[in-house]
This record gives structure tokens, sequence and C-alpha cells, in this order.
């Protein structure tokens, strides 16, 4: 009987020093926490998430924050697709409303505004959005309308004179999303195009001919989403991480990177 009990008592020792070493494995493990982000916010982000990392002490563990940008809509897509997403930042209202049974918490991020820009070179001499319909200019670009810079724009567009509207609609060329849309003014390989005020602002090759009056579009709305994610008591670690740069994310340090980078923040 003496016996039994010292090989249970041995076996038990043996298995706390097991779920002790596991533990402080997952404790030292890094966490990933998988941030999805319109492409036209996705820089400013980033620039967050390292100024979130720098300021953690030397001696905590740091989590991995990887960044997934694209046009929002597609990015509500794999969301509902069930792809590892913990936080969902999206330019539209629409997108953001689109994952809201996997969602935990929303917030209003920040705002943005739609300008018509052309390369500083603004060669076909382009001075408001009623010149897109003149001969000389040959090519508008948007993003399609289920990216929400394109929706925006095609808002703006539809309310042209029927005249123009016929006229700007033969221009039109669409990129896939805001990030393409901004490269293409950048290489000068369209004459103008309806681009957000934050890229504008962060380009130095880009010339804004015209801020859209706001009353043509919707509002222009980046809202951050916190993502629900099944877990088990090992993800705690993982979802602490998690809170802590949502809440990063509305800091007032984060708010003056966002401000920097040409958004409104309310």
């Amino acid at each position: 009987m003496t016996l039994g009990i010292e090989k249970f008592a041995a076996v038990a020792i043996l298995l706390t020093a097991l779920f002790a070493g596991c533990s402080s494995e997952l404790e030292d493990k890094p966490s990933r926490i998988h941030v999805l982000v319109a492409a036209s916010a996705a820089s400013a982000v980033q620039e967050v998430a390292d100024a979130y990392l720098q300021q953690l002490p030397d001696d905590a563990v740091a989590p991995k924050i990887v960044i997934v940008s694209g046009p929002s809509s597609g990015l509500a897509q794999q969301i509902q697709f069930g792809a590892p997403a913990d936080m969902f930042i999206s330019a539209s209202q629409k997108w953001r409303t689109a994952v809201t049974e996997q969602a935990l918490e929303s917030k209003l991020l920040f705002k943005n505004r739609l300008v018509l820009a052309t390369h500083v070179l603004n060669a076909k001499e382009i001075d408001s959005i009623t010149d897109l319909s003149q001969s000389r200019v040959d090519s508008v670009a948007v993003a399609g309308e289920s990216v929400p810079v394109g929706d925006y724009a095609n808002q703006v567009i539809q309310q042209l004179p029927n005249g123009d509207l016929a006229s700007v609609k033969s221009k039109l060329v669409f990129a896939k999303d805001a990030s393409a849309l901004v490269a293409w003014l950048e290489s000068n390989e369209v004459d103008a195009g309806f681009v957000y005020a934050s890229d504008a602002t962060r380009s130095a090759t880009l010339h804004v001919v015209e801020t859209v009056d706001v009353g043509l579009h919707d509002p222009i709305i980046y809202s951050l989403t916190r993502i629900e994610q099944e877990g088990t008591e090992s993800d705690i670690p993982k979802l602490v991480k998690c809170d802590e740069f949502f809440s990063w994310l509305q800091s007032e340090k984060a708010k003056a990177i966002f401000r920097e980078s040409g958004f409104s923040v309310p």
C-alpha cells in the first residue's frame, strides 16, 4: 500500500512539472495578432503597430502583429469565410456591418475625405472635376464599386450633368484597391483619379486638384472591429495582447499618428 502511494506521488510530481513547463512555454511563445486593414489605412496602422511594440517593456513577450491589407470588401469576405482575423479596420460602414455576426465590439476610429488628384506634373491641366469631361482628358482612375473609395467616387460621378456623365464614364479605368489607384497616379499612367485625402497627404508626387464636397457621397468612416475567435485556456495570453492592442489603436499616440497620416480623428 505504501509503495502504491509513493508511485502515485511520484506521478503527480511529474505531471505537475510537465504542466508547469507547458504553461511557461505558452507564456513565452509570441502571440500572433491578425489585423485586416483597408489598403488606404495599412501604412498608418503599421506605424501604430510599430509604436505599440516599441513601448513594451524589454522583458515582455512581444506579439507578432500580422497586418493583412486589401479592399474592405475582400477582407470582410475573408472574415466571413473564417480566415484568421482578430481585428478589422474597414473604410466603409457597409463592410463593417457585413461582419456583424463575427464582431465582438466596434469603434469609430477616424474619418477621411475624397479628393480628385493628378500627378504633380498635371500634364492635362486639370483644375476641377468639371474638367474631366474635356476632350484633352483621356483617363480617369477609380477603384471598383465594391471597393469603398470606388463606391464614393461613383456616387460623385453619378451626379455630374448628363453630358459630362457620359463623357467621364467612357474614360474610367478601374484599380483593384486604393493602393493600386495611388500607384497609377504616382507613375503618371492616368490623367486623374479619385483617391483619399490621406493618400494624397502621404505622397510627394500627387497633386490635389479638388477636395470633393462631403455632401456628394456617403461619410467616409473607418471602423475598428474586434473579431470573435473560438479559443481555449491556452489562448488567454493572446486574448490579453489583443485587448491591449485594440486599446492602443484608440490611444492618443495612435490618434497622433493617424492625424499625421492625413486622417480626421474625432
